[in-house]
């Protein structure tokens, strides 16, 4: 789940009231490729839950169900709202470093 920290979706800014995106590179959507995959479990867990994905969006059909069958709505949920405080403290301590830099 480290590689979550940097992966796509909005959250809001607490601090200014508007959303924000941090970017990851697009799914592939190619069935041999991220079958062999290391991070295909991550990759559409995250789709699923932080871009409300499915089998037909990730290209991957049937591989899409196999890796994301187990994630109930509650599950979803929770992903995304963990999601939204990983992104939130990131950008807080980007904030404190900024400030740091620039002795706001």
């Amino acid at each position: 789940m480290k590689g979550m920290r940097v992966a796509t979706g909005s959250v809001l800014d607490a601090q200014q009231g508007m959303s924000y995106r941090r970017l990851m590179p697009a799914m592939l959507r190619d069935l041999n490729t991220c079958r062999r995959c290391s991070q295909a479990q991550n990759c559409t867990t995250f789709h699923k839950a932080a871009e409300q994905g499915d089998s037909m969006t990730s290209g991957l059909a049937k591989f899409f169900d196999e890796m994301t069958g187990h994630m109930t709505n509650t599950y979803v949920n929770y992903f995304t709202n963990w999601y939204k405080l990983v992104c939130l403290e990131g950008k807080e301590m980007e904030q404190k470093r900024n400030q740091g830099k620039f002795g706001v």
